[in-house]
Order: structure tokens, then C-alpha cells, then sequence
């Protein structure tokens, strides 16, 4: 079969690659038929992320302790490409009794058993069966469960792992749900969605379309105000239509004070200045990652404030459920978000557009029984 496979930056190939089967009685095969680009892999397709891990760790300047989470090459090539996808179930193993073939479903971009207790805790990201960073794609610690753009996927845990999509539901506002829209959930939900009339600041940019689902998610938890903040036209416009009060510009001239504020820049001084514009008893949560060593964090700030600094790996498995519930109660349109739609067969050059949000679609061949 044929996998998109990510060389280096601006080169993705089609390969002739094993079909995968039936390994387990609890694993699935799915065919990816939406596929979203993750605001990571916008990253790493048009910069030479590995290169420069490699120098920063020469020069001491990466944290030490990566290679203990993700393997030692971090984002270097060759790699299956792809973590985010609604795909239709193709064969089911004998103890995935509740899904049929021809079921679209959501596949979470972490490989977890659902089961364990942490998994049961609520962070499937730190799964004890799979251990952490075990994904999708090759940009965590494993490269031998494909990616996304694949005729053909292998979901191990399928009973857990994959979540239907109702057939009422248009599945393209969902072609993000396996990471950046939980990961947004998760900086949003658990505080606003039992508070009312909080200020919200996004501070927007790095993670594109996280810091816009964000907006999305915060407009409707009866808020007082939500600002997102960003260089980009294109995404101040596309936050005005999700209902957020969108701000062109530096947010190092932004002032103002809120309850929550989410960091979705790369930006080291983003820590600083989003703890310095909440009030007390506010929360930053960061979706950045931050590869550097050192990220100053004014810690007397926070004691003296009450603030709680957040961040952390989105767990998918565990809040979809919740995230979908609401998305449909509030007729959310996350697909307002994605900014460019690209077809199969073209995929590599789509994949390269400079613009904030990709999905890649093919038509389902399947229906439900």
C-alpha cells in the first residue's frame, strides 16, 4: 500500500510500504479519509526542527531529558507522516464487538489502552501499557505504527481507542479531533466550564489552530470577554467569526487583565508577560512546547498572585467524549478554522501550504450496516 512518508523539511514522498493486518483481537484497521495537519507538523515541514535540536543540545541549550520521552532524532526523517484523522472502520479483531465496518471514527493521535489506571485517571497521554509519546506518525517514540496519510491504518485497542462519529455529523469539522481540538478543549474546558463572566486572553501564533479552537471553545462558556491576539490577518479574521474580539498585532504592546490566559506562541517571554496580565487566582495554560532548558518562570509571581501555571500533553482519549457533547450542544464549527482543503493524491504539495489550518480528503468507500 502507499504511505505519505516525511523525509525532511519540504519533502514529503509517496512509498510502497506493508499493508498492515489484523495483529490482535482488540486491534482494528481504519482507512484515513480526512486528514488534518497538526500545528506540530506545520512546524517541522517547513523548518529544520531536528537540526536545530541538534545544535541547542551541542551548545547545551535543550533540555537534557528528551531522549528519555521521544526517540533520540526527534523529528528527523524518514518518517510515516500524519497523526490526526476520521477514518472508516475496514475489520474489526473478535473483541471489538461494539463498532461495525463502514463506521466512521475518530482515531486519537496517542496509542493508549484506555484501561490502566491512569488511563482511568483521565491521562491517557501517560498510558502505563504503551507508555507516554507513543503515537501516531514519527514524531514521538515509536515509527512502527504508521501515520495517518496511509491507505491503510493498524489501531491497536480499537475497543477503547476509536470514537464514533454520529452519521448526522459532517465529519470535515472533526478532522482535527485526534489532537489540536482536545488539546484546545483542555486549556479551555476545565476552567470555564463551571465559571462564568472570566476573562479570556489566546495568545495566538505558534500552535495556529489551537490557539483558534481555543477561541472557538471559550466564546461559548459565557464568558465575559475573550481577546486573541496574533500577527496574522488571516487568523484575526478567522477568530472574529468563531466570536472572539480579534486583535492584530505584537502581544508584547497587548495589555489588560484576565482570569485565564492561553499561551500558544514559542515565544520565551509569553510565560512571563501571560503571568504578569492575569489577575489573582487566574491560570496560564501553555500549549506550547518548549524545547529550551531554561524558560524563566517568575515563581514569586505566581506565590504571591495564587496562580496556577498549566500545561502538558492533550489526552485525546479521555476528552473527546465530553468535547464532541459540546461542540454539538453549542453547534460549534470548528471546520471555520481550516483554511485550505487538499485532495489525496496531491497531498504532499498541500501538505506545504503556508496558511494556518490543512486537511487532506478523500471520499469514504464504506457505509455503515
Amino acid at each position: 500500500m502507499k504511505q505519505l512518508t516525511y523525509i525532511k523539511p519540504k519533502k514529503l514522498l509517496w512509498q510502497e510500504v506493508t499493508e498492515p493486518t489484523i495483529e490482535n483481537d482488540t486491534d482494528a484497521l481504519v482507512r484515513p479519509f480526512l486528514v488534518a495537519r497538526c500545528d506540530l507538523d506545520a512546524a517541522f515541514l517547513h523548518q529544520n526542527i531536528f537540526k536545530k535540536y541538534r545544535i541547542g543540545k551541542f551548545l547545551g541549550l535543550v533540555d537534557k531529558t528528551i531522549p528519555e520521552f521521544t526517540r533520540e532524532n526527534v523529528l528527523k526523517g524518514p518518517f510515516p507522516f500524519g497523526h490526526e484523522c476520521v477514518a472508516e472502520v475496514l475489520a474489526l479483531g473478535k473483541s471489538v464487538p461494539h463498532l461495525s465496518i463502514g463506521q466512521k471514527v475518530i482515531v486519537p493521535f496517542q496509542i493508549s489502552c484506555g484501561e490502566c489506571p491512569i488511563c482511568s485517571s483521565g491521562l491517557t497521554s501517560q498510558c502505563v501499557t504503551t507508555g507516554s509519546f507513543n503515537m501516531f506518525s514519527g514524531i514521538g517514540n515509536h515509527v512502527v505504527n504508521g501515520g495517518t496519510m496511509s491507505e491503510v491504518l493498524r489501531v491497536p485497542y480499537a475497543h477503547q481507542m476509536l470514537i464514533p462519529i454520529g452519521e448526522d455529523t459532517d465529519p470535515i469539522g472533526l478532522a482535527s479531533a485526534s489532537d489540536n481540538l482536545p488539546d484546545a478543549w483542555s486549556r479551555i474546558a476545565p476552567f470555564l466550564l463551571n465559571n462564568t463572566n472570566k476573562k479570556v486572553l489566546i495568545i495566538g501564533g505558534g500552535a495556529k489552530s489551537v490557539g483558534l479552537y481555543a477561541a472557538a471553545f471559550a466564546s461559548k462558556m459565557n464568558t465575559e470577554v475573550v481577546d486573541y491576539v496574533d500577527k496574522s490577518e488571516e487568523r484575526i479574521n478567522i477568530a472574529k467569526k468563531v466570536g472572539a474580539n480579534g486583535i492584530r498585532g505584537d502581544y508584547r504592546q497587548h495589555d489588560g487583565r484576565y482570569d485565564l490566559v492561553v499561551n500558544c506562541t514559542n515565544a520565551l517571554d509569553a510565560i512571563k508577560l501571560g503571568i504578569k496580565w492575569l489577575n489573582p487566582g487566574g491560570v496560564l495554560s501553555s500549549a506550547n512546547i518548549y524545547f529550551n532548558k531554561n524558560v524563566r518562570v517568575p515563581f514569586f509571581q505566581l506565590y504571591a498572585k495564587n496562580i496556577r501555571l498549566v500545561t502538558g500533553l492533550a489526552n485525546p482519549l479521555a476528552d473527546i467524549p465530553e468535547m464532541l457533547a459540546f461542540i454539538k450542544e453549542k453547534d460549534i464549527r470548528p471546520e471555520l478554522i481550516t483554511t485550505h482543503i487538499g485532495k489525496w493524491e496531491s497531498a504532499s504539495e498541500d501538505l506545504l501550504r503556508k496558511t494556518t489550518k490543512v486537511i487532506i480528503q478523500r471520499n469514504p468507500i464504506l457505509s455503515n450496516n
